[in-house]
C-alpha cells in the first residue's frame, strides 16, 4: 500500500488560550487523510490487575455546542463546543475497576512537547461512571463516549479537530451511494502497537463487507458459537482486526480529490467517519483442528455514535 504523506502546509489553533491543535488550511490540497485522523486516535490503557495491562483503541471528536471552550481557527468563525473520546464499552474497566484510564496523546507545554500518558478518571469512591462517561442505552450497541473537555483544556492536549458533522451515517451513506466493496481505513493500535516517541497510529486498509446502511443479522448458528449478538447496528469489514484493534475508527477512503479540507470538498472525497471497531469474527478451521481469526470485524455504525453524542445534550 502506498504510503500515506502527511500534510505539511497545517495551520495552528489555540482552543480557549489553553489547548493547542491544528486544522488543515481551506485553500489545501486534499490528500488521503490529513493529519487530524492520526492525532485524533489515541491508545487506551488500564490495570485492572498488577502487572496486567488491558488496552484498547478510540478517537477524540469535537461537537459544537452552546458551552464548553472555544476553537479559533484562521479564516473561520470560532467555533464554540465540547470534545468526546469514542470508544467501545468493553475497552472500559468494568465499574470501580479501576476507577481510572489512561489516553495515550500529544501535549504541548511550556516544559515538554511530545507523548504522554494522560490520566482520565471515569468512575467515583462508589464504583459508579461519572457523568463525563455515557455508555450507548443499547445493552447490544458497543459505544461508549466521554466528555474530555476539561482534560483537553488542563492537559494542553495537541490534536487536530475532527468534528462530527464527518460522521457518516446512514442517511449519508445512501445519499452518497456507499456500498459493499468500498475501501476504508482501520485507525487504531493493534496489539498495542505504538511509536514511543510519536503519537501515529497504525493505519489499515479493508473494504465493507455488508450493506452499511442496513442492520446485519448474525444466525443462530455463529450466535451460539461465539456469542454473537442477534443484529448488528453497524456492517462487517473485509479487514484484519485483532487484540487493540477494539474502538479503531473506521474511515471511508476518498475517491477522486478536491480542494478542501476535513470540513469541505467534494462529496466522495470526503472521509467519512462510518463507525467504530468492536471486535473480529473468529472461524474454525476443521481440516488443521484450530481456531484462527478470519479477517472479519464487527463494525458499528456512525449512527451509534451520534446517539452516544445526543445523550449528552
Amino acid at each position: 500500500m502506498e504510503v500515506l504523506s502527511r500534510l505539511s502546509d497545517l495551520c495552528r489553533v489555540a482552543i480557549a488560550a489553553t489547548v493547542s491543535a491544528y486544522f488543515l488550511a481551506p485553500n489545501a490540497t486534499a490528500q488521503t487523510l490529513d493529519e487530524a485522523f492520526y492525532s485524533s486516535t489515541v491508545l487506551i490503557t488500564h490495570s485492572r490487575d498488577p502487572g496486567r495491562t488491558e488496552f484498547g483503541s478510540g478517537f477524540i471528536i469535537f461537537r459544537e455546542s452552546t458551552s464548553g471552550i472555544t476553537v479559533t481557527i484562521p479564516s473561520m468563525q470560532p467555533k464554540i463546543g465540547r470534545f468526546f473520546l469514542i470508544t467501545n464499552k468493553h475497552v472500559l474497566p468494568l465499574a470501580g475497576r479501576p476507577r481510572q484510564i489512561r489516553v495515550r496523546v500529544q501535549v504541548h507545554t511550556t516544559d515538554y512537547t511530545g507523548a504522554k500518558e494522560v490520566p482520565l478518571d471515569i468512575a467515583g469512591e462508589d464504583g459508579r461512571n461519572l457523568p463525563i462517561v455515557t455508555l450507548h442505552p443499547d445493552p447490544d450497541v458497543d459505544v461508549a463516549g466521554i466528555d474530555i473537555t476539561a482534560v483537553m483544556a488542563k492537559e494542553k492536549i495537541y490534536i487536530g479537530i475532527l468534528s462530527s458533522n464527518l460522521l457518516g451515517t446512514r442517511d449519508k451513506l445512501r445519499d452518497l451511494g456507499v456500498a459493499m466493496g468500498d475501501e476504508v481505513y482501520l485507525l487504531g493500535y493493534p496489539q498495542m502497537m505504538y511509536d514511543p516517541q510519536n503519537v501515529s497510529p497504525i493505519l489499515r486498509l479493508g473494504a465493507i463487507a455488508t450493506d452499511p446502511t442496513e442492520f446485519w443479522h448474525f444466525n443462530v448458528g455463529l450466535r451460539r458459537q461465539w456469542g454473537l449478538p442477534e443484529k448488528l447496528d453497524g456492517f462487517l469489514v473485509d479487514g484484519n482486526v485483532y487484540p487493540g484493534s477494539s474502538g479503531s475508527m473506521v474511515v471511508l477512503r476518498p475517491q477522486g480529490t478536491s480542494r478542501g479540507s476535513v470540513f469541505s470538498g467534494a462529496p466522495r472525497s470526503i472521509p467519512y467517519i462510518l463507525g467504530i471497531v468492536s471486535g473480529s469474527i473468529p472461524i474454525v478451521d476443521n481440516a488443521i483442528g484450530s481456531v484462527q481469526r478470519m479477517g472479519m470485524g464487527t463494525v458499528y455504525s456512525a449512527d451509534d455514535i451520534k446517539e452516544v453524542l445526543d445523550l449528552f445534550r
